[in-house]
């Protein structure tokens, strides 16, 4: 399955960039490069949909709570912060 590998790849990289390079990480995540997070969310719901078809309905509810709280927190938090700068 690509999406699952792709977020497989995907979750550990912004975790090494956020360890390595924090402070590009912060500004970026506060910035209007902040977008490009949301790639987090919608792998995530992609692969919740991917999941229930399949049966997995207890793993596609994680990727499905994990998609929609970044959802939330980045559809509100980024033009909140944009608009505050």
């Amino acid at each position: 399955m690509v999406a699952l590998g792709g977020h497989a790849v995907l979750v550990p990289a912004y975790g090494w960039r956020l360890l390595r390079r924090r402070e590009r990480f912060v500004a970026d995540l506060f910035g209007p490069r902040a977008f490009a997070f949301l790639t987090l969310a919608i792998s995530s719901n992609v692969l919740a949909a991917r999941f229930v078809p399949a049966g997995h309905t207890a793993v596609a509810g994680a990727f499905l709570a994990f998609g929609t709280l970044g959802w939330v927190v980045l559809d509100y938090g980024i033009p909140l912060v944009l608009i505050s700068c």
